[in-house]
């Protein structure tokens, strides 16, 4: 029998969820199947990161310089807690890196706080990611061994009684449904372009849905540095390469500095090619570009979720 990837295993602790009603069993594998991230519509502001996700490594500054902590008491500020989707975690796992490096915002501003110094990235051996998808197969099978055994968790087939009836039934457990687009795309997107799209009112539904990137990359950079900008020259101020407000990546590196210049032309490039002829003109867009658009706006706001 095919070993089940851990992503499949928690597709299938949905299926049983959903079969046994078990809410609290649902929202935990929604958590860990889609990260622990602000726009994940199952995480509440009372919801921690578990413990079996966290990691060691090291933190590093915009040159790539290391935090060294020689006090033992101070060993926590060495380990994060990863926030990654179990298929990111997998998709870490396959590529084989020789190092990853991870954001920790709030850890920074800590380290920042108290000690003073100033760093920029969280280095971890890529190893480490065996070991926390390890820990989350565990938790499914605990979680979920008051509905099935092991066994018929990772059988592709689960036997239940059909409800009300003597009769046993086997259910497959396919990958969990998309209802619609609108499940991918970013929350923030969902709430401002939805019933505009859904009234046929395609091409407002993307201004709004750039609006809202325009506003929330704005009020970052009022925050960091008290100024007021907008459109393209706001995103390329706030990405510039040289003097960047918003850090994407490691800009020691030659692969991060193309990560930051790069979306600063998208961000900068969907603000100019359109969201502004849109609000200057009375563009009409179909469909099916719409929905193109929607899902560019929604790539944009999952990218700030990771600052």
């Amino acid at each position: 029998m095919k070993e089940l990837s851990v992503s499949e295993l928690l597709e299938k602790v949905i299926e049983i969820a959903n079969l046994k009603k078990d809410k609290s069993l649902k929202k935990w594998a929604y958590l860990e199947l889609e990260g622990y991230y602000a726009s994940n519509r199952y995480l509440s502001e009372k919801d921690e990161v578990p413990q079996y996700r966290e990691v060691s490594g090291e933190h590093r500054n915009i040159y790539g310089r290391p935090l060294i902590i020689s006090d033992p008491k101070l060993s926590f500020i060495n380990t994060t807690r990863l926030r990654h989707s179990v298929p990111e975690l997998e998709s870490i796992s396959k590529n084989n890196y020789k190092s990853l490096s991870l954001k920790d915002p709030e850890k920074c501003k800590l380290i920042q706080e108290y000690l003073k110094i100033s760093v920029h990235k969280f280095i971890i051996n890529p190893a480490s990611i065996d070991g926390v998808l390890n820990s989350i197969k565990q938790e499914a099978f605990r979680r979920s061994e008051k509905h099935v055994s092991r066994r018929e968790l990772i059988s592709s087939e689960v036997e239940h009684k059909a409800q009300g009836t003597g009769l046993t039934q086997d259910i497959s457990f396919p990958l969990h449904a998309i209802n619609s687009f609108w499940d991918l795309l970013h929350p923030k997107i969902v709430e401002v372009s939805k019933s505009r799209f859904e009234t046929n009112h395609y091409a407002d539904s993307v201004e709004a849905a750039l609006k809202e990137v325009n506003k929330i990359v704005k009020s970052i950079v009022k925050q960091k540095i008290g100024k007021e900008f907008d459109g393209a020259n706001l995103m390329n101020r706030a990405f510039s390469l040289n003097n960047p407000i918003i850090i994407l990546d490691d800009l020691s590196t030659h692969t991060g500095k193309d990560i930051q210049i790069g979306y600063m032309q998208i961000f900068s490039g969907a603000m100019t090619g359109i969201r502004n002829p849109k609000a200057h003109e009375n563009i009409i867009i179909d469909k099916q570009r719409a929905i193109h658009f929607l899902f560019l706006s929604s790539l944009l706001m999952f990218k700030i979720d990771e600052i």
